[in-house]
């Protein structure tokens, strides 16, 4: 089968699947590149691709320069993403029949390095918010960023809430999520109160967008993008984004709350293993206050002491 038609009818299956438009376009794109490759080398069909063609391939991409930065490589999570994307695509066409043999089986997925989530402290939270405060639009500003730090809210899914989204009442927001799925997101007492302020505020219009624009239109990626561009240069810190805010609710939870499957259901994460990955690591010192509870050692030593009279004879007991 064609290259090129075998990706079409992959796109459209994409397509009746429902996947995102997102998801859609990454495909396309990873693909497209794929097929730019393998035209080069004069294989225009599935079935001339072999398991050599796609680990040269995949060879390529690591040296291969970024497109942003052209003194670097791609990124090895870039590499690791076309690297899924290209399975994906041979799985189907595999099941499809368009090709015997599936050339991907046998080629393992690329080696991720140990990655360093980025946080802040709640110091640095604070500071933010406080800025946020002198902006504006202070109501709606401040009332974004602690959805997004209180909740762990992605920027995407911030936007995208709608007036009848929210329960106050109860303490919570129905987010229409990554891969399209739906979930209750708790709200923390000040969150709530943050949104009833900017409820205050927010001008009578017809757009049902929960954060719009001082023209009442719909607040987009890029007006969020400016507005902590500005915060990052008031405060002086060296990053400032909203998933950087993600990173940091899931931090500051974990070292309170120290439970997993309720991060996951909160973030939407489909596999505990994204959350356990990505953000169970604590700073040194939280994990000697963690240790200093759970020391074997110690609790073996505290009980063995506790078992010892007042006068200092040992309690009866088997002998050690």
């Amino acid at each position: 089968m064609d290259f090129s038609g075998a990706v079409d009818s992959f796109l459209q299956d994409t397509t009746a699947r429902n996947l995102s438009t997102k998801t859609w376009k990454r495909y396309h794109d990873d693909l497209t590149d794929l097929m730019e490759f393998l035209t080069r080398r004069s294989l225009t069909s599935v079935e001339q691709v072999t398991t050599d063609h796609l680990r040269a391939y995949l060879a390529n991409l690591q040296t291969r320069a970024n497109g942003r930065h052209v003194d670097q490589h791609l990124s090895p999570y870039t590499v690791e993403g076309m690297y899924r994307s290209v399975k994906t695509f041979f799985n189907f066409c595999c099941a499809e029949r368009h090709i015997a043999e599936n050339p991907m089986a046998r080629i393992r997925r690329p080696k991720l390095p140990e990655r360093d989530v980025p946080r802040l402290s709640e110091n640095q939270v604070a500071a933010v918010l406080d800025a946020a405060e002198k902006t504006l639009m202070p109501q709606r500003n401040l009332c974004l960023l602690m959805l997004l730090v209180d909740s762990g809210l992605r920027r995407g899914e911030a936007l995208g809430l709608g007036l009848t989204d929210l329960d106050l009442e109860i303490g919570k927001v129905h987010v229409f999520g990554k891969g399209r799925k739906m979930r209750w997101v708790p709200l923390g007492c000040a969150s709530s109160q943050a949104l009833r302020d900017w409820l205050a505020q927010r001008a009578p219009v017809a757009d049902p967008h929960l954060f719009v624009t001082d023209e009442g239109t719909p607040l987009h990626a890029d007006g969020v993008r400016s507005l902590f561009m500005r915060l990052q240069q008031r405060v002086g810190l060296p990053r400032l984004y909203p998933h950087l805010m993600r990173h940091t609710f899931a931090q500051l939870y974990l070292e309170r709350v120290q439970d997993v499957k309720s991060l996951q259901q909160i973030l939407g994460h489909s596999r505990s293993s994204t959350t356990l990955d990505l953000y169970v690591r604590y700073p040194f010192d939280v994990l000697k206050r963690l240790h200093a509870q759970g020391s074997p050692v110690d609790a073996i030593k505290k009980a063995r002491q506790s078992s010892v009279a007042p006068e200092g004879t040992p309690s009866k007991g088997p002998p050690s």
